[in-house]
């Protein structure tokens, strides 16, 4: 192919994939806060730490049916499998939420409320199946050279789609002449569409893309040295061996833990506020939700606009992934000094936005090195286990913070970002290291078991697209 060629299909790749995730966000956008409005309307939230925990008993299974899926499966076809079961769980909760006895009509909150245990479940894992397997997919299609110009226009876009989504929510939420138990059912109907959008575009992608632009820098690395990773079935439980036998591999849980469980210990101490001043309305904490969520995309597309990007080109992936735990501990110390709702607020928005602007699409990028089994099944135990691992350490120093005195309190509160965002710098820099050192010398993570068989290796290359 010409350069005008591959350029061509290189931007058109870029704009099914930006298409995609900009509908995934979407989507989520508007689950994330149904999520939480449903679950303290519906339990309470006194009740969130556990909801939490409760993600960690599922993962397990959950774990269980995303490795037979990686098996069996393509590459585009586990993305989409997952796309296609949260639109059933979209139309599944919208008869739910409609119900005159378990649904929105019941205004009692209370733990035995089964409905709002079994949502806050689906809504979280939509982070693992939908977010978590779409990046996965596109790390095992990317170099190193290309995430660093196109990651940052990916986020960027997806950022304008979650700033759009949930002002669609807020209007309905004011100007909608429905009741709150038909509102909230039609956001969630729009959820669906949004991720019905998502699955046209994987459609897309696999019908207009030439195979081998949708080849990865760990096929590619290993094509040009003549060999190709085994092909097997590994089970559930190869994606833990990596993680506990690679540093590497574990370096990026570390990064991943240390982010949530900070994150977790903010968003705690702000939603009680909520809860106890919209008094546990589903609809008032909705709205409070959407603004949120609408406030921390906007400042999220300026970073992934003017930062992200530029950054990664300028300053590379190493120094990018120490200067979020920098920021991040700068902003601690605020809350710190002053813990009010304000600073709270202002602080939640800067670090989802930071998050998800700038510290996961670089967190992403160091998978890009990386063997199926590290991209797919390793982030997935991450994602699944290991996030739901710092909600609950982090929900466990929220009820031990609770029941300090107001001086014990502020101490605590600069103690447990002080010492996780020490650690995170350390982890930072390490991994960084490793990761420039492997692209350097063109190895790839994880890439222990090779075959010379140019059938096996054919075989290998065909079943991953």
């Amino acid at each position: 192919m010409t350069t005008q060629e591959e350029s061509r299909f290189e931007q058109r790749k870029l704009f099914y994939i930006s298409g995609m995730y900009a509908s995934i966000i979407a989507a989520y956008s508007v689950l994330r806060p149904l999520k939480s409005s449903v679950f303290l309307g519906f339990v309470g939230v006194n009740y969130q730490p556990v909801a939490k925990m409760l993600l960690m008993c599922v993962s397990p299974l959950i774990l269980f049916l995303y490795s037979k899926v990686i098996d069996r499966l393509k590459r585009s076809q586990i993305v989409a499998l997952f796309l296609g079961f949260y639109i059933l769980v979209c139309i599944s909760f919208i008869g739910i939420l409609l119900h005159p006895t378990i649904g929105l009509l019941n205004t009692t909150t209370s733990p035995n409320r089964i409905a709002g245990w079994l949502f806050y479940t689906c809504c979280d894992l939509f982070s693992v199946l939908a977010v978590g397997t779409f990046w996965a997919f596109t790390n095992s299609i990317s170099s190193p050279k290309s995430s660093r110009r196109s990651y940052g226009k990916i986020v960027a876009t997806s950022r304008v789609a979650g700033i759009f989504s949930p002002m669609i929510g807020l209007l309905v939420m004011w100007y909608s002449p429905f009741s709150e138990r038909i509102n909230i059912p039609i956001m969630l109907g729009l959820t669906g569409f949004f991720i019905a959008i998502a699955l046209l575009f994987i459609f897309l992608l696999h019908k207009r893309i030439p195979k081998e632009y949708l080849a990865g820098y760990a096929e590619e690395t290993l094509k040009k040295s003549e060999t190709q990773i085994a092909k097997k079935k590994t089970g559930m439980f190869e994606g833990l061996k990596m993680l506990l036998s690679k540093p590497y591999v574990f370096g990026i849980f570390a990064v991943v833990y240390s982010f949530e469980i900070i994150l977790t210990f903010t968003e705690f101490q702000w939603q009680r506020w909520m809860s106890s001043h919209t008094h546990n309305s589903v609809s008032g904490i909705t709205k409070y939700m959407f603004y949120y969520t609408s406030a921390f995309q906007v400042v999220a597309l300026a970073i992934a606009v003017f930062g992200t990007t530029n950054l990664l080109k300028k300053v590379g992936v190493r120094t990018c992934l120490l200067l979020t735990p920098i920021i991040v501990s700068i902003l601690m110390f605020g809350v710190a000094v002053h813990q009010g709702f304000i600073t709270l607020a202002i602080t939640l928005i800067m670090l989802r936005a930071l998050h998800y602007a700038f510290n996961q699409p670089v967190t992403e990028i160091l998978y890009i090195p990386t063997t199926r089994d590290i991209q797919f099944k390793s982030k997935a135990w991450i994602e699944s286990f290991g996030k739901p691992l710092s909600k609950a350490s982090g929900s466990a120093y929220n009820y031990l913070y609770t029941l300090q005195s107001s001086f014990i309190s502020a101490i605590s509160a600069s103690l447990l970002p002080a010492t996780v965002a020490g650690i995170w710098v350390v982890v930072a820099f390490l991994i960084g290291k490793k990761y420039q050192d492997t692209v350097t010398s063109g190895r790839v993570i994880g890439a222990a078991d090779v075959v010379d068989d140019p059938e096996d290796a054919e075989e290998s290359e065909e079943s991953n697209l």
